[in-house]
């Protein structure tokens, strides 16, 4: 399934670059008369893409949706005319296909949103689910047991994007606050266990969400870099001095990180073909990617450092960071696309056909934007078979990849 990053009232599909808000839009995303707390959700979803393109994690999740579907097309071309559903990926022939699938989930957690009442313990245990499937793998959970329940609530990256983003979005532009929910409070409620002197130091947790996110297993890096804290007795007075110290201790994140952005051309290259018509997409996101390895080079706390604003001017430097990074595909209620300097409509295909072949969508995930739009070759294929839309002398966005990977004709049985 896809992971979407809150969906009350807005959403961010993670490692596919697309925000959809609950609200209506401009072309001019500042001037869209938000609400106070619209503006403050949209600053909560615009970090979530701030968290993908320059943080280890986030580029690693891009990387894996690009081979995912990669590896859904390959296997397609083993059927003639019916695509099997659900493909049975691990007859594939690739190398510890599954594996590489559950160890994603694994450093993923939870992301279920539930309020408790309180923390009893929060432990870090190994894993006998994932030990079955990576035997000898020595991998560690981290577990919130609350409520007195006997199953806890998994600590991951998930838990880390939702309380960073809440925190930023609470703190510094009025949203709505929360308590003891999770994932939103959860780095607060393991702070307070494993390391109750920061407690209240809001701007210090959001600086160590950001760094546990240069690693593969944020949630084991976040605890990890508390359990140090306490140890050593440490002091901060802001996210610079965080990100200054730990950038020494911990070089070996930011090597992790360049070999995953290294990977990002090929990805890119994948879901929008430079050779066709998703081009603009395939530009902007490179030269988004480009930037966001060299300022996350330069600033370890490009994200956190808002906590270290005053409210009266965090906003300037909020949008210091969207003139930097621009705006991704942006989806309104009434189904339209914005984006900033380029047309980025195209980068919600590889959803559509992610979400076919995992069978999540009633409809193409396309559907209501394609009759928004009046695309000129909607049809009767479009709701729930868009693959044969690839048969027309005019290809729909759906059909333009489906063609262009030469599975014309081809269907998922469903």
């Amino acid at each position: 399934m896809l992971d979407l990053l809150r969906e009350d009232y807005g959403e961010y599909v993670l490692g596919f670059f697309v925000i959809s808000l609950d609200m209506q839009l401009s072309e001019d995303i500042f001037q869209s008369g938000f609400t106070r707390e619209d503006f403050a959700t949209f600053v909560h979803e615009y970090i979530h893409f701030l968290q993908n393109i320059t943080t280890t994690y986030g580029v690693v999740y891009f990387n894996d949706n690009s081979k995912i579907i990669q590896l859904f097309i390959s296997e397609s071309y083993k059927h003639d005319e019916r695509i099997p559903y659900p493909l049975i990926v691990d007859e594939s022939g690739v190398e510890n296909v599954i594996e590489e699938m559950e160890l994603r989930s694994f450093y993923y957690g939870n992301c279920e949103q539930k309020r408790i009442h309180h923390i009893n313990e929060v432990k870090v245990e190994k894993d006998e689910i994932i030990e079955l499937v990576i035997p000898g793998g020595n991998l560690e959970s981290v577990n919130i047991y609350y409520d007195d329940k006997e199953y806890p609530y998994c600590f991951g990256a998930a838990c880390i994007q939702e309380s960073m983003a809440y925190l930023i979005e609470s703190e510094k532009f009025y949203g709505i606050k929360r308590t003891n929910e999770l994932p939103y409070n959860s780095c607060e409620l393991v702070c307070q266990k494993l390391c109750p002197d920061l407690e209240g130091r809001k701007d210090i947790i959001v600086a160590l969400a950001e760094l546990s996110l240069m690693h593969y297993h944020s949630g084991k890096m976040f605890v990890e870099l508390l359990e140090y804290i306490k140890v050593k007795e440490k002091k901060f007075k802001n996210t610079i001095e965080v990100a200054e110290y730990f950038k020494e201790k911990i070089p070996h994140l930011f090597d992790n990180y360049e070999r995953a952005y290294r990977e990002t051309k090929d990805s890119i290259d994948f879901l929008y073909p430079s050779e066709t018509p998703f081009v603009s997409v395939n530009d902007w996101l490179n030269e988004m990617m480009i930037k966001g390895f060299h300022f996350r080079n330069e600033y370890c706390n490009l994200i956190s450092r808002m906590m270290d604003f005053p409210t009266t001017y965090v906003k300037e430097y909020f949008e210091e960071l969207v003139k930097l990074f621009e705006m991704p595909a942006l989806s309104d209620k009434n189904c339209d696309i914005y984006s900033g300097n380029c047309d980025l409509s195209l980068a919600l295909v590889p959803i559509a056909v992610y979400n076919e072949y995992m069978g999540k969508d009633k409809q193409c995930y396309l559907y209501e934007h394609c009759k928004k739009s009046k695309v000129s070759v909607f049809g009767d294929n479009c709701k729930n078979a868009p693959w044969l839309q690839s048969l027309q002398e005019r290809l729909c966005p759906f059909g333009l990849f489906w063609s262009y990977y030469s599975l014309d004709g081809k269907s998922i049985e469903k």
